[in-house]
């Protein structure tokens, strides 16, 4: 007779277990989305679809970053259940990364529009940050994938449904560690290809603290250049792009 309650005291513990799992990554620091880097000057007469595409990925992301706080503040309440909140943050990191991508997409419109230069190193760079950026919300997606699935886990003796549940939780977080893991063999490549570029200056600036320990945005700082030697002139050429 005492099985039976045993058991339910069990799978109680096991779906307890589970929810804590979730919460504790989907209330996670967040992934705050960035400008590109380097800096390149807007023209607002070109690249308009490219705009139009970062406006678009602004309001899908907007939207999600909303609802994830809202879902946050009922999760407090218990009014929203764990996995729902798990749903709105991983929305939240995808929406993040179409965001991500379309901002450097016009970036590198931009960049051929104004046709500095060093134009190719300047989209190097681009490509290497864009790349860079997108590797955090990667490592979320992959940790909110992982937590989803080792809740499913916990859950995957109680039936099929729930062991088929558990499989495809198995399956997205395998994907998502192999987005992650291509994005990173493809910041190497990119970094290679710098390289042999010998372009300088690729790397975001970290953010210094004020006398308040508040981070203030990026400032701006020498773009990509070339090694091409500066032809002779009377005057001294600058090795910044502008």
């Amino acid at each position: 007779m005492k099985a039976k309650p045993l058991a339910m005291i069990a799978a109680l513990l096991a779906v307890f277990a589970a929810i804590l799992v979730m919460v504790s990554a989907a209330q996670a620091e967040t992934i705050t989305p960035t400008t590109p880097y380097p800096n390149v000057p807007a023209n607002a007469e070109v690249c308009k679809l490219e705009q139009n595409a970062v406006d678009t990925a602004q309001v899908e992301y907007d939207f999600s970053a909303d609802e994830y706080a809202d879902g946050v503040k009922l999760e407090a309440t218990q009014t929203i259940s764990a996995e729902e909140l798990h749903k709105l943050r991983i929305a939240m990191d995808q929406a993040g990364i179409v965001l991500n991508n379309a901002k450097y997409e016009l970036a590198k419109c931009q960049n051929t529009a104004a046709n500095p230069a060093d134009k190719e190193c300047v989209g190097l760079a681009l490509e290497l940050n864009r790349l860079i950026d997108e590797l955090a919300w990667r490592k979320d997606l992959e940790a909110q994938r992982e937590s989803d699935m080792k809740s499913k886990e916990k859950l995957a003796g109680r039936g099929e449904f729930y062991r088929k549940v558990y499989k495809t939780a198995i399956k997205d977080w395998k994907l998502a560690k192999l987005a992650r893991v291509a994005v990173e063999l493809k910041i190497e490549i990119q970094k290679a290809a710098i390289a042999q570029k010998n372009c300088k200056n690729v790397d975001r600036p970290a953010p210094k603290p004020t006398d308040k320990q508040t981070i203030p945005p990026v400032p701006e700082s020498p773009a990509p250049v070339s090694p091409t030697p500066p032809e002779p002139t009377a005057t001294a050429t600058s090795d910044l792009i502008h």
